[in-house]
């Protein structure tokens, strides 16, 4: 990456994995990537295939966007897509973390190899502990299961509806979220610094080590706190008494705060219907998800079975066969008595390693160590 986070970078990506059957496409900023993926297809047609594809908003990161981000993008209001949180990449960082400390003074070769091996050992433990996991996965479904659809028995007996009118209270914020917004430049600056300073009172004493980065954030808040007072009394002027905001204090005070120019009516009531509903429908397909998974791990063990015990039958009939051939008796005729003249021993050299054998030769012994003298006559003198 040499041009920061751009969205070029996640285009390339989902370009690589499209091949693949993608359902989702997961991402901390989904709802200002995907408008810009739809202008990139506008101009390259052949890319259209991307859109296929669904966005899905990183649930914790949704609680921090507007309520009309997060009830349109936001994963917990995606069909399909389970008890999913977007943040699984995270959990393999936050593993791959620990090697940080040493592998920082590692060239960069030795630094990929130590990452490749953390991963493998991630990948390993997640394949060994699969069956205790779906296991434990399933029980904590089928119990939020129970709990979720309690909290929605309760909260509709509190607003005495019924279950046609929570229906249509989920139609009505599912409209809602379709339509088009009209937002002014003042209000997305309300909505900024009231997200700002929540962000820094959060990291006041969680990320901040000292008491000077603790003046610098303290610092910040009351110039945000400031600038927010002004554009709270700039909207005020503008808006009825319906539509007025309260002073900083008690608007920073509430913790997801449902703004004029979004909510209209009895809005935030709907919406916590449809949060309730929502939370229920993903937990159900979270258990029909598993129990999937659990079959498919389920074929696959089955499958790794038969061939260990087809691989160990092929073993077992090898063994035996050469155990029956090390036990047959040999069947060379006897060695019959000739009456040839003794025979001399030769020694014949073969190529196998084995002990070189000795073979008797027909041969007739030397005729000139055998043969008797020739007497020659002599003359006297």
């Amino acid at each position: 990456m040499f041009r920061g986070e751009i969205f070029a970078y996640p285009l390339y990506l989902q370009k690589q994995l499209a091949s693949q059957t993608v359902q989702f496409f997961c991402s901390d900023v989904v709802c200002k990537y995907w408008p810009y993926l739809q202008r990139v297809v506008d101009h390259c047609p052949e890319l259209e295939d991307l859109l296929n594809m669904r966005p899905f908003l990183s649930i914790m990161h949704a609680k921090a966007h507007s309520w009309m981000c997060e009830l349109k993008w936001g994963g917990r209001n995606q069909e399909g897509a389970g008890t999913t949180i977007g943040e699984e990449v995270e959990q393999v960082n936050s593993f791959l973390s620990r090697a940080a400390i040493c592998s920082k003074y590692m060239s960069k070769a030795v630094r990929t190899d130590m990452l490749t091996i953390q991963a493998s050992g991630w990948n390993k433990r997640k394949a060994e502990n699969l069956d205790r996991t779906l296991a434990i996965r399933y029980i904590k479904t089928v119990q939020r299961i129970t709990e979720a659809t309690k909290d929605l028995e309760k909260l509709t007996a509190e607003l005495s509806i019924q279950q046609d009118i929570v229906q249509q209270w989920v139609s009505d914020v599912q409209q809602w979220t379709s339509g088009a917004t009209t937002q002014n430049d003042l209000q997305r600056t309300i909505e900024g610094l009231y997200l700002g300073i929540k962000q820094r009172k959060f990291q006041l004493y969680r990320q901040s080590g000292g008491n000077k980065r603790r003046h610098q954030l303290r610092k910040k808040i009351a110039l945000e706190k400031k600038a927010l007072e002004v554009a709270i009394n700039d909207h005020n002027t503008t808006v009825g008494e319906v539509g007025k905001l309260p002073p900083p204090n008690e608007l920073l005070a509430v913790d997801n705060y449902s703004w004029p120019w979004e909510c209209h009516g009895d809005m935030e009531r709907k919406k916590n219907v449809f949060d309730k509903v929502m939370l229920l429908a993903r937990l159900k397909e979270e258990e029909v998800i598993v129990v999937r998974e659990v079959k498919q791990h389920m074929e696959y063990m089955r499958s790794v079975a038969g061939l260990i015990k087809e691989l160990t039958f092929q073993l077992t009939e090898d063994t035996n066969g050469k155990c029956f051939t090390k036990q047959q008796p040999t069947t060379s005729p006897p060695m019959q008595p000739t009456t040839s003249p003794p025979m001399q021993p030769t020694i014949q050299l073969n190529t196998s390693p084995s002990i070189p054998t000795i073979q008797p030769t027909t041969s007739p012994p030397d005729a000139a160590h055998h043969q008797s003298p020739r007497m020659q006559p002599t003359q006297s003198s």
